[in-house]
């Protein structure tokens, strides 16, 4: 189901760092989130929250919304200021 995977990455990727950060152990994520290649399912939450409604500007709130769980939980867990955070794209502005 299209409408839920990228959830289930970031859940996955949640207990993941979790882990990590409690055994105080390094780690690399890549966190390759797809979903606006093909933005058909995305969660129906974010129908008509972006600025300029569209399918494509409620899909990347949706990815902004799971890129920021990420962010928080270092914060939340202290482990922010020891994370490089890299974000790219390879869709033009």
């Amino acid at each position: 189901n299209l409408s839920t995977l990228t959830q289930t990455y970031i859940d996955n990727d949640r207990r993941f760092i979790q882990r990590s950060v409690e055994k105080q152990t390094p780690f690399f994520l890549y966190l390759p989130l797809s979903h606006m290649h093909v933005p058909h399912d995305y969660v129906r939450q974010f129908k008509d929250t972006s600025a300029l409604p569209s399918i494509y500007g409620d899909t990347l709130r949706e990815l902004d919304y799971h890129v920021n769980q990420t962010y928080q939980l270092l914060k939340d867990l202290g482990a922010l200021n020891q994370a490089l955070l890299i974000f790219t794209s390879d869709n033009e502005p």
